[in-house]
């Protein structure tokens, strides 16, 4: 099955697998991935794993470019183990869970390095790509991203309450690498100095965004972002650790389990899965600009470890690669329709504020997404297919 390019003007383009795409789509890609779960889309956007879980644990990786898709093979693991390839800026290296151990694979040559960690979640690496963290059981291990030595002790959380089986659900370092953050599944997370290795300040479950189960740090390093334990997204003082205010609200402890939330580079955007639904948001003006299509218990998932802000979704039997540059949906728009707009074409599906896209899927009717412009980058004479509002 492919997914055809809508006649009509719309932000949200559908491109078969077979055909090279246009160029800066919302829609960058889409692939046929077998029914699949969860997927992981690389810092550099040009690898993709899918997994179904469904039936056991069955992964499937791809080479992106705008060529085409390529599928290859990772020897040497079990065919059980689950990927992640979300957590190095280099794109160095790629994870493997299986057995209770999660190697390390060598992006360069698609083989094991020689090297293991004990199980555990929760994996990062700094912006810089010079260290790591691997989550265990009750607590972190931090490591040299280079040859992938351990160097410091076991970070222990279990003065906080982490036990096995309900442990560690979130390792993050800030944005210069001097403290790694520890998340346990209670909602408490505990930072500790990468220097010392001495814990610091601490988020409580108490507090009113119900503590911290994940954390982000912008790029930047001037917020800090967390999902609570029922789902609640709340921006934090990334010193304090103290509430700001929150964005999102949650209402149940799956949520809590969530992936991301993810920052854009330039600290502008956010973007949320909330039951399974993805979200893009305007930070400052904490309004939502994008929701995306999705299909229920499927895993979308973000990378905010490159260049730009990436996301992969799930909807049906495709994984779906997403422009998340809002700067150019306008021209995304033109495009779409193949033609010049007419002004009541682009009020109806153009990105401004407040206004959403529609877009017919496979015959069906059309569906709103919400795609829409934030004002700060609405132009005052927005564009129409090169040409302004006062020519047409």
């Amino acid at each position: 099955m492919s997914l055809p390019i809508s006649p009509l003007p719309t932000l949200a383009v559908w491109v078969s697998p077979s055909r090279t795409p246009l160029e800066r789509q919302v829609l960058a890609r889409a692939l046929p991935s077998g029914g699949n779960s969860e997927g992981f889309i690389s810092a550099d956007g040009e690898q993709l794993i899918v997994t179904n879980l469904a039936a056991g644990i069955d992964s499937r990786f791809f080479k992106v470019s705008d060529d085409g898709m390529e599928e290859y093979t990772v020897e040497g693991v079990p065919a059980t183990s689950e990927f992640w390839n979300d957590t190095d800026p280099l794109n160095r290296w790629i994870f493997a869970f299986a057995n209770g151990v999660v190697q390390v694979i060598d992006r360069s040559t698609l083989k094991p390095a020689g090297l293991e960690f004990d199980a555990g979640i929760g994996n990062d690496i700094t912006n810089d790509g010079r260290l790591g963290v691997n989550g265990t059981q009750t607590g972190a291990s931090v490591y040299d991203a280079q040859t992938i030595e351990r160097v410091s002790p076991e970070l222990d959380m279990t003065p906080w309450g982490a036990t096995p089986g309900f442990g560690i659900s979130n390792a993050v370092f800030d944005s210069d690498g001097e403290r790694v953050i520890l998340s346990i599944n209670s909602g408490v997370s505990v930072a500790f100095d990468t220097s010392t290795w001495e814990p610091g300040a601490i988020i409580s479950p108490d507090d009113v965004a119900g503590g911290a189960t994940t954390a982000r740090f912008s790029r930047d390093g001037s917020i800090l972002v967390t999902r609570g334990v029922s789902g609640t997204i709340a921006v934090r003082d990334p010193v304090t650790f103290d509430v700001i205010r929150t964005i999102e609200g949650g209402t149940s402890a799956a949520e809590g389990l969530a992936p991301g939330p993810y920052i854009s580079p330039d600290g502008e955007y956010l973007l949320t899965v909330k039951e399974s639904v993805p979200r893009l948001w305007h930070l400052p003006s904490r309004t939502v600009i994008g929701t995306f299509p999705h299909e229920a218990g499927l895993v979308a998932s973000g990378n905010d470890k490159g260049d730009e802000l990436r996301m992969v979704s799930l909807l049906g039997d495709h994984a779906l690669l997403w422009n998340l540059d809002v700067d150019t949906w306008p021209e995304i728009a033109c495009r779409a329709g193949g033609r010049n707009l007419s002004v009541a074409e682009w009020k109806s599906s153009g990105p401004r504020t407040n206004r959403r896209g529609r877009h017919a899927h496979n015959g069906q009717a059309p569906k709103t997404y919400g795609f829409v412009r934030s004002r700060r980058a609405r132009p005052r004479s927005f564009s129409v297919c090169g040409r302004t509002s006062a020519d047409v």
